[in-house]
């Protein structure tokens, strides 16, 4: 595929920045021809449909909401702000994709579409059969002779380090988890990063606590863990997630996005409230000692990806959909 970037493009709220994106769009829907524009994430879903709409070409516009940023612990101003444009540009979409009933109804709520405009379509993905590494090859990567390899049971997530990720909780429910011994094994990196390594010294975790950094094709070391832990303040529908069911994994997450529409509590994982250290590591420590639980809901996560979040299923609802918009008597 030919990629164009769009040089002043950035994910925070920038004025100016914002601006010149939204002419760099412009010229470029406008040099192009393009039957159908779709937007992924907040930011490029506002620019693209209102620079869609400026350019005035008639191309459809559809947009894939990643989970509604207006439902973020952000300030009362930021989180109006995100709400208005989200509003306005909804004007210019000819089709809204969310990933859940859930936020379908949000979105229904806040006047964001219509029961016409408003399509769920929830992620799939490709795994291929031989794609996870052993437990052992993936224990040895990650280890790379650390002090980690000293305990067996590795509790573990793969995540950008993000406030809405809710790492910081998930160290802090870690702490009380004494017995059985285990090991907290975070794949990823961010701007939280420095924040994360030092709640882990203050607490007292360098010997039980490893973050990894960012690690190419991380999923591949998933079966390195024995729990697999989303512990997100917010989520639209995460593909760690899904990454980690089709590894058989048994997951405790947060009920928050379209995770509770993806777990089923107590059947393919373990769901407990956003923002409370407390329930999590109690969690934790439960499924730490208990391994027929972990053995059944880990089974069922794989079951449950494979019935249902493969990406041939999310293919063929988006075909679907551009099949309705470029031929819409039909």
């Amino acid at each position: 595929m030919r990629v164009h970037s769009v040089r002043h493009l950035s994910r925070a709220i920038h004025p100016i920045r914002d601006a010149a994106a939204l002419v760099e769009l412009v010229h470029f829907f406008r040099t192009e021809t393009f039957d159908i524009i779709h937007a992924n994430s907040t930011k490029a879903g506002i620019l693209g449909a209102l620079a869609a709409r400026i350019a005035g070409r008639g191309a459809a516009v559809v947009y894939t909401a990643h989970g509604w940023v207006f439902l973020e612990p952000l300030s009362a101003i930021r989180r109006n702000l995100y709400l208005a444009m989200e509003k306005i540009a909804a004007r210019f979409r000819d089709a809204t994709i969310v990933l859940s009933n859930i936020e379908r109804d949000v979105a229904l709520h806040f006047k964001l579409g219509t029961a016409e405009t408003l399509h769920v379509i929830q992620h799939g993905i490709e795994i291929p059969e031989d794609y996870f590494l052993s437990k052992a090859e993936a224990r040895n990567r990650l280890a790379n002779g650390s002090w980690i390899m000293d305990h067996g049971t590795w509790i573990g997530t793969i995540a950008n380090l993000y406030p809405t990720k809710g790492i910081d909780i998930l160290i802090r429910a870690f702490v009380e988890l004494k017995e059985p011994p285990a090991r907290l094994i975070i794949i990823g990196d961010g701007p939280e990063r420095n924040k994360l390594d030092q709640l882990v010294k203050e607490l007292g975790q360098k010997d039980r606590v490893l973050l990894t950094g960012a690690i190419p094709d991380a999923a591949k070391l998933l079966h390195a863990f024995d729990i697999f832990v989303l512990p997100s303040r917010k989520e639209g529908l995460p593909y760690a997630l899904l990454e980690a069911m089709a590894a058989g994994l048994p997951i405790i997450a947060t009920a928050v996005g379209s995770v509770p529409e993806i777990i089923e509590q107590q059947e393919n994982g373990l769901l407990v409230p956003p923002e409370d250290a407390a329930a999590l590591g109690q969690t934790l420590h439960a499924l730490s000692e208990n391994d027929s639980l972990r053995m059944r809901i880990g089974d069922a996560a794989r079951r449950t990806f494979e019935n249902s979040y493969r990406i041939e299923r999310m293919l063929s609802a988006t075909h679907a959909l551009y099949a309705q918009l470029l031929n819409p008597g039909k």
